[in-house]
């Protein structure tokens, strides 16, 4: 993510894209760059906890990750063609990563609660607690990368 995001602003650096400002494509990159260290981060503290198996909440909230990820891409892909100026099309794309961001947050909220409540191994509860906030803040990522894209079309309107 980081030697991308390097390349990006390099490249920003010698290019203007119409009809975003360098800016915007800088705040996009490093949004994503965000989400890739944040996946890393979870991953990583997956692999080190040794969670074996993985909890279903666990793969539920990636699974909300995932997706949100991929309504990512389809703005993205919306850039790509240059059809930014369909502003109900980039909205909706906001919604839906946002549903999934509610979706994943709330059932991390709700399982450190019940960690708090019935886990009974401290070590375990600092764990777990440390995955489901590291899903979470992943997803805020995705929110970040959404709200993004809406205030650049409300900027180029």
């Amino acid at each position: 993510g980081d030697i991308i995001l390097h390349d990006i602003s390099a490249r920003l650096n010698r290019t203007f894209i119409p009809p975003l400002d360098p800016e915007d494509i800088h705040d996009l990159s490093y949004g994503l760059e965000e989400i890739l260290d944040y996946l890393e981060e979870t991953s990583f503290r997956i692999l080190g906890f040794q969670l074996n198996p993985i909890p279903k909440p666990v793969t539920i909230m990636a699974g909300h990750i995932r997706d949100a990820v991929y309504v990512l891409v389809k703005a993205f892909n919306e850039l790509k063609r240059n059809e930014l100026s369909n502003r109900e099309a980039i909205g909706q794309f906001r919604v839906e990563v946002e549903l999934h961001g509610t979706e994943t947050k709330e059932i991390g909220r709700t399982r450190v609660m019940e960690l708090f409540h019935h886990e009974k191994d401290p070590i375990h509860l600092l764990k777990m607690k440390e995955v489901y906030e590291f899903l979470a803040s992943t997803v805020d990522r995705c929110e970040y990368i959404a709200d993004r894209f809406q205030n650049i079309i409300a900027k180029n309107s």
